[in-house]
């Protein structure tokens, strides 16, 4: 199935030279409107004139008319059952083609990135497992036994020492 064109590359100058001197305002008008309906869709316009007048938003005796004119004049080309511009369905291809080609490598990229997303999960795991059995293997020395905090008795300094009371020295003050 035709993809319809997201933008079409259009250059003024070219256009204007070939239709400022060969189209009518009429033809032009229809030129683009047709040309505008094949990038949008992807696909020629339909051969049954009535429907495509509908389509393209135009009375079906103006459509004959001016339709006719565009074929005459070979801007349009009718031909197994659509018409259609060579040049407009050759920018459809060449863009469906891009955009294949694109949608490929996006999707070849996605698939990288989950296989790398697996992987990475995969070694995550097998780090942690890893280390488990190191842990399992070596379990962490016993730290030093360090007693409770504030629990420590100072011990007396020499110099504060209290002397154990003389007794032949009579603590009362007999004078």
């Amino acid at each position: 199935m035709a993809k319809g064109m997201t933008y079409a590359q259009f250059f003024p100058s070219n256009w204007r030279s070939g239709t400022m001197h060969q189209l009518n305002l009429e033809e032009e008008g229809l030129y683009i409107r047709s040309c505008a309906y094949m990038w949008d869709t992807g696909e020629p316009i339909p051969g049954d004139d009535a429907f495509a007048s509908k389509l393209l938003n135009v009375q079906i005796h103006k459509y004959r008319k001016v339709m006719g004119a565009l074929i005459e004049k070979g801007k349009m080309t009718r031909g197994q059952g659509v018409i259609f511009n060579e040049r407009v369905m050759g920018d459809i291809d060449a863009y469906n083609q891009s955009y294949s080609a694109v949608s490929d490598r996006v999707k070849r990229g996605h698939k990288t990135r989950k296989l790398q997303s697996d992987q990475i999960k995969e070694l995550h795991e097998t780090i942690a497992a890893l280390k488990e059995r190191i842990d399992a293997d070596n379990p962490p020395p016993n730290p030093p036994s360090i007693p409770p905090h504030n629990t420590h008795q100072p011990t007396p300094s020499p110099h504060h020492a209290t002397r154990p009371p003389n007794p032949t020295h009579n603590n009362t003050n007999n004078k």
